[in-house]
């Protein structure tokens, strides 16, 4: 694009960079542009040049996340070392096995694909219900757990209930998804909601980024709604201290991975190096399994 639009978008971006540069808030630049291209006060042309400069950080990303995770289990075939895309330090490899490690059918996009297929059926307030038993799966932590029974589950049942006799449509199914995504992180601009506050305080960021990668998953669409939220949280923290500010920044970089992995074009696989007698010992299988990105074909 050679329009004046394009060109004041790039003149955006350079103030951003420039005003961020010395900022931790600067690495998460994509979101902020993913917020003007949804800004519809922005011409069309901004907003379609700013999707792309993002489309092309994310891409980024992915690239850089699937290298390094490739080049760290395969050293002697590469003398040159890969750079990890995020602040989790070698530490990353170990979020990727967790998020991981559910393969199969009991992995998440499989139980997500499920929950789908058994709730074309229901009505909405059936859906709501069965919504609740979905975001539970899988976790363990009585907290999160008493979280989404006691204060998640309260919201989201007071959701359109003039419409619980009705069969689900897709349209009230991003609704929903979308409004469980301010529930969990800002239900206004003004500051993040309390659903996040005792969540993220719970020390796990992975269990937190899990439950909005559920949400992904059932309603791919409503990822531009998250994008949007995180936008909100980044603006709210962006004055933070990166000292101080440590358990956001992994939440963040968690939740970048996450989305590469479940709602990206790069595939990650489980690549078996190991016998099948191995295998009895969960632990140890893991350890013993390369990681390799595949793109999807």
């Amino acid at each position: 694009m050679t329009s004046s639009d394009y060109q004041e978008l790039l003149l955006y971006v350079t103030k951003f960079d420039e005003a961020y540069s010395h900022k931790w808030v600067q690495r998460y630049s994509s979101y902020f542009l993913m917020s003007q291209a949804l800004d519809l006060n922005n011409s069309v042309e901004q907003r379609c040049a700013a999707r792309i400069r993002a489309k092309i950080l994310k891409d980024q990303f992915k690239f850089n996340l699937a290298l390094y995770t490739a080049r760290t289990h395969s050293s002697k075939l590469h003398t040159e070392p890969a750079t990890n895309p995020t602040q989790l330090s070698d530490n990353l490899l170990k979020w990727v096995k967790k998020l991981l490690v559910r393969q199969g059918q009991f992995s998440y996009a499989n139980i997500a694909n499920i929950f789908v297929q058994q709730t074309q059926q229901q009505t909405y307030k059936e859906f709501k219900q069965s919504l609740r038993k979905y975001l539970k799966f899988s976790v363990t932590q009585p907290q999160i757990i008493q979280l989404i029974d006691g204060k998640l589950a309260s919201k989201i049942d007071c959701l359109y209930v003039e419409q619980e006799a009705q069969a689900l449509k897709s349209n009230l199914l991003l609704r929903t998804c979308n409004r469980a995504i301010d529930f969990l992180i800002m239900e206004t601009k003004n500051k993040p909601s309390d659903l996040f506050i005792q969540l993220i305080s719970q020390g796990n960021p992975l269990s937190f980024v899990l439950l909005l990668v559920k949400l992904i998953l059932i309603c791919p669409s409503a990822q531009v709604h998250l994008e949007k939220r995180v936008t909100d949280l980044l603006e709210y923290y962006k004055d933070l201290p990166e000292s101080k500010g440590q358990w956001l920044l992994n939440f963040l970089d968690i939740l970048n991975v996450a989305l590469a992995i479940y709602a990206g074009t790069v595939q990650y696989n489980l690549i078996d190096n190991v016998p099948e007698v191995t295998k009895l010992n969960d632990d140890i299988y893991l350890k013993e399994c390369r990681i390799f990105s595949l793109s999807q074909i």
